[in-house]
């Protein structure tokens, strides 16, 4: 290995490690912010749409209702966000400090997830980083969308058609047109042959 190789080589390196620990850091602060402060301190953290999930979590957990507002009864959810915040809603509890740190903290697992999966697949964690950055909306505002990327680089992988059909199951239900995910990773795929 060349002297340049070494050195790329170690600042890939670095920069996967900064990467991770500025994630890291992110995710801890604003765990520590919603546990420490009002809710007019971080209400901002989380999407605005966010909410309208917990509300229907907390019913979910609490009364055994599939509602936001009871009576009235809703299904206008995508159904992994809503399945994954119920079992930490259950395990962690249904107060709103609570719920929020959870919708929170279960973005930035699948945040650090798809940066892992990209270091496997590619060999390199900080693009997947600096796309959460550029994409704030999409990754870090406590909504069903941080479950895509994750789920699509899994499903883009799958060297077995069973691992592509689970992963590609479970995209449709992360976003219901997450399908067109689906499509597009066929699609591609049947252009490189």
């Amino acid at each position: 290995m060349t002297a340049t190789a070494r050195y790329i080589d170690k600042s890939i390196g670095l920069l996967d490690l900064l990467a991770f620990a500025g994630v890291t850091g992110v995710c801890v602060a604003g765990i520590a912010i919603i546990e420490k402060y009002p809710s007019t301190v971080w209400v901002d953290l989380i999407y605005d749409d966010a909410y309208y999930y917990l509300g229907v979590v907390r019913n979910l957990v609490d009364h055994g209702v599939s509602s936001f507002l009871p009576p009235f009864e809703t299904n206008g959810y995508q159904p992994l966000w809503v399945c994954l915040l119920s079992i930490s809603a259950f395990v962690f509890g249904t107060s709103t400090d609570s719920m929020v740190a959870q919708a929170y903290g279960i973005s930035f697992l699948f945040i650090l997830g798809f940066s892992v999966v990209s270091k496997i697949r590619y060999g390199v964690l900080f693009p997947a980083i600096t796309c959460v950055a550029y994409f704030p909306a999409v990754m870090t505002w406590g909504m069903e969308t941080v479950t895509i990327p994750f789920f699509f680089l899994l499903y883009v992988g799958a060297s077995k058609w069973q691992w592509s059909g689970v992963f590609g199951s479970i995209l449709y239900l992360g976003r219901l047109d997450g399908l067109c995910l689906v499509v597009a990773g066929d699609v591609l795929d049947v252009l490189k042959r």
